[in-house]
This record gives C-alpha cells, structure tokens and sequence, in this order.
C-alpha cells in the first residue's frame, strides 16, 4: 500500500496525500479520490470524472518526473466538492497551451505517421485535455522551485 503523509496544518480541508514512486501509485491515487468525491456525495459520473483526472494527472507525474504528490482537499466554498492537487519535481513543461491541446504529447503533436508502438510508448496526448473537460476548474503551472503544479476541482452538482 503507497505511503500517506501526516497532516499538513495549513490546509484545514485537507483529506490526504499520496507519494506518487510507482505505476501502482497513480491506481490508488485515482481509488483515493473516487473515494473522496464519493463521500462528498457525488454523482456516479462525478466521481468517475475526478477518477479519471486523478489517474491522468498521477500517472503523468510518474512518467514525466519520475514521481511526485497527489493532495486531496476537501471544499466547502465556493462550491462543495473536491480539490485535487498534483505537484511533481520534474523538468516542468516548455509550452503549457500546447500540452493542453489534445494530440499532443512529449513535445510534439501525435502524427498519423506514427506507429502504433510509438503512439502506445508515448499516449495519445489527450489526458490535460480530457481532464480539462472532466473537471470544473483546471489549472497547470511550472512550479518556480521546478516540476509542475495541476490543481483540478470538481463541484457537486446542485439541482436547481
């Protein structure tokens, strides 16, 4: 079972942080946070949403930084839901709007001429996109120390 840090002070809606050092990682990562959206009272697509996002921005962290930390964060305000941070040591990324884009990946778009072992290797180059659209805010930044910082939330949905 990956390691859970103590309980930073400073965030009071703070649920818990996963170390992020193997593929394995990113899985309980992602169980973590459906978990959490669930006990927000998310809906079934909700959770699946946040899931899907915590599992993108998990396993790129592995992939391009070789590691990292997944921070779960209970909100209350503006909106119930859930706040999932993700912060990696890494190179960073050179072009921010480009790797939102979908198709591309690695630093280039995907082309039709790639094979289908090097799209494999190196992914689609549609998970920022797809957690962009999945999630009610989405915002990506270089991290001055270096590495990268998402910060992904989700908000229940509330019939009106």
């Amino acid at each position: 079972m990956p390691s859970i840090a103590p309980k930073p002070t400073i965030e009071p809606n703070w649920l818990e942080t996963i170390f992020l050092a193997q593929s394995v990682d990113a899985l309980w990562a992602r169980h973590r946070a459906a978990e959490a959206a669930r006990e927000t009272g998310m809906t079934d697509r909700g959770v699946w949403s946040v899931a899907i996002a915590a599992a993108e921005l998990a396993s790129n962290a592995l992939k391009f930084a070789k590691g990292g930390r997944v921070h779960l964060y209970r909100l209350d305000e503006p909106r119930p839901g859930l706040r999932i941070v993700v912060e990696d040591d890494g190179p960073g990324i050179e072009n921010i709007e480009l790797a939102l884009q979908d198709g591309f990946s690695e630093g280039r778009f995907i082309q039709q001429s790639d094979t289908r072992a090097r799209v494999r290797l190196r992914g689609l180059g549609a998970g920022l996109g797809a957690v962009r659209r999945l999630m009610d805010t989405f915002a990506l930044e270089n991290r001055k120390e270096g590495g990268v910082r998402a910060v992904a939330e989700k908000f229940l949905s509330i019939a009106l």
